[in-house]
């Protein structure tokens, strides 16, 4: 029952209020109790009022809380049985307070708000039903555009608990047939995980499995020695069946203050999927000293998630460890426990007793002890020679060739920020060899290091010989050795945008248009559809626009296929039974344009 799991949440920090004498205990035991009190709205709302959105079994690619690029997972995936078009109905009764149609993201969504303070979101539909479908029509065809974001007041489009609302699909930044599923508080919009009303209707027995073990010596307080003799500031053991330690691994010595993370994952029955957990403590010698509860969050907040992992280890291994202590300038609402902030201060030469215990929102456990040999070191000395940026202040870089300014909060800790710049004789990047080199690459800090807000930065172009200025873009080089474009423009000899991650940084050019393909007309027993393929190689498409007959026409993008596709069949496209005039026109993001035409025969 989720009141016993609040009940004990609350004991949880009565035990640390009375146990840890350092910390300010009437202040600890109020933050736990309004941790609580902060996370105990569903409660009050029965299991049986929402009803399952589709009418198949109920299977799940992902949970609520797993951790993504950037953000938690803010929803339930729904198998659809590897294909698209299963119907999808309204879990309560409702009214619609949102349409959306992105390129990206959620795809094609349905927003319903429910009487009893939630809103249910339905993402990466393939299609609405009729009625959704002939409002967006209606909008698209009256805006000449694909994406739409429509707003409805209340009672304007009523709908009840099993009505349908659509078709589950592949749309959006989607990888594969499903149906992403929120419920999210009205006021807040914060979403909850909605397996606090599901979970006796999807089957879970599976127990969490830890997979490995971190062990962190915290900002030069602290420091681990190895059982090959290294000193070091962090050791990742990989654990084996029944979470022990693996032969050829060994816990290393700890001294001063340390830190403790884990990689561990959620299991369900009938899926060989991995899921995320719902709750972690960390007990040491028998005292709860740390909690992470993912039931609900906060979109403001999603982007945190980069400072609780160890975010090097995603981004060289695509590892996701878990830390169990809280980074000075990490502000997730997860932790109604955080004694003296997860860290631990070895400071005796003595056996430490640690006990994890690992939930999922169904109530299999899993628990891992192990323990940890104090032994004094020497801690290292700190580099006098850095420079060290701090997250309380806003910061700058300047040198000859670009400019940073980074703002309050961009860091989760003090940083020793780290610049060096290649010339572009001397790059050997091979994702660049094809393309013409503006300036050299600047490498800001290091991609193994989260930035948390947004960083303005200018970038002197020093071959700055395109006559048409538009034609610059800025790209981020990718590990894979691909490039991300940069939103940026040119501002007399620099380019200036913001970036969101710390790498490598170059600026090329593009005077090439977008290319467009021969259509094709495809037809089968339900509709004939036409066919586009458009592709930008260099900064990517950003417009289109397309007739038929001289008259706009609604063309679906999916940039997953680099295609348009428009159904032949709507009732709003006035077809000739011969020499139908077919015109496109597409630009880039550096403003390169194209334009084709064909003529084609209705049948």
């Amino acid at each position: 029952m989720r009141m016993k799991r609040l009940a004990l949440l609350v004991l949880s920090a009565c035990v640390a209020f009375i146990l840890n004498a350092q910390e300010d205990k009437a202040d600890l035991l109020e933050q736990a109790v309004l941790f609580v009190q902060s996370h105990r709205l569903q409660d009050s709302i029965s299991p049986s009022y929402f009803d399952l959105p589709l009418r198949i079994p109920p299977y799940l690619s992902a949970n609520f809380g797993e951790l993504r690029e950037d953000h938690f997972h803010s929803g339930l995936d729904f198998k659809t049985q590897g294909v698209i078009d299963k119907p999808v109905y309204a879990i309560a009764p409702a009214f619609v307070s949102r349409v959306s149609v992105r390129v990206k993201g959620f795809g094609k969504a349905v927003y319903l708000d429910h009487p009893n303070g939630y809103t249910s979101v339905y993402g990466h539909l393939e299609s609405f039903s009729p009625r959704l479908d002939s409002i967006v029509k209606a909008a698209q065809y009256a805006a000449e555009s694909y994406e739409q974001n429509l707003l409805f007041s209340d009672e304007q489009i009523p709908v009840e608990r099993g009505e349908l609302i659509g078709y589950s699909g592949n749309t959006g930044s989607s990888g594969g047939p499903h149906l992403h599923f929120e419920i999210r508080q009205t006021e807040s919009e914060d979403p909850v995980d909605p397996m606090f009303w599901y979970k006796d209707r999807i089957k879970d027995t599976s127990p969490p499995k830890i997979l490995a073990l971190a062990i962190y010596a915290i900002d030069g307080q602290g420091i681990l020695l190895n059982h090959g003799g290294r000193l070091s500031a962090k050791e990742v053991i990989q654990l084996g069946q029944g979470g022990t330690v693996a032969p050829d691994s060994k816990l290393p010595l700890v001294w001063g203050k340390i830190g403790l993370g884990i990689k561990a994952y959620n299991y369900m029955n009938g899926t060989n999927n991995l899921y995320g957990l719902s709750r972690i403590r960390l007990f040491l010698d028998g005292e709860e000293i740390f909690q992470q509860d993912i039931g609900r969050f906060s979109f403001d907040e999603s982007r945190y998630l980069n400072a609780l992992v160890d975010y090097e280890e995603w981004v060289q291994n695509r590892s996701w460890i878990m830390k169990s202590f809280v980074e000075p300038f990490n502000k997730l609402d997860i932790y109604p426990v955080k004694i003296n902030n997860g860290h631990i201060d070895v400071n005796q030469e003595r056996e430490y007793d640690f006990t994890y215990e690992l939930y999922d929102i169904s109530g299999n456990k899993a628990e891992y002890r192990f323990q940890l040999q104090g032994k004094q070191l020497p801690f290292p000395q700190e580099d006098t020679m850095a420079l060290f940026l701090y997250p309380a202040y806003k910061n700058t870089y300047t040198s000859k060739d670009v400019y940073l300014e980074f703002p309050v909060a961009s860091f989760y800790n003090k940083l020793a920020f780290e610049y060096d710049y290649i010339p572009p004789k001397n790059v050997k990047n091979p994702g660049l060899r094809n393309h013409r080199l503006y300036t050299g690459v600047h490498k800001i800090h290091h991609p193994t290091v989260p930035l948390h807000k947004a960083a303005f930065i200018r970038i002197k172009i020093n071959d700055d010989i395109l006559s048409e200025k538009s034609r610059y873009y800025l790209v981020r080089i990718l590990p894979d050795n691909k490039m991300e474009y940069i939103e940026a423009t040119y501002t007399e000899g620099f380019m200036e945008g913001e970036i969101l991650n710390f790498g490598n940084y170059v600026v090329l050019g593009d005077s090439l248009p977008p290319k467009i393909f021969h259509p094709q007309l495809e037809k089968n027993q339900n509709n004939t559809l036409i066919r586009l393929v458009v592709r930008d190689d260099e900064s990517g498409l950003d417009t289109y626009r397309c007739t038929i007959n001289a008259k706009w026409v609604l063309f679906e993008y999916d940039y997953k296929t680099n295609t348009l596709t428009a159904d032949l069949k709507d009732e709003r496209i006035d077809l000739l039974p011969v020499g139908n005039l077919l015109q496109i026109y597409v630009k880039d993001k550096c403003g390169n344009e194209n334009y084709r035409e064909w003529m084609f025969n209705a049948e």
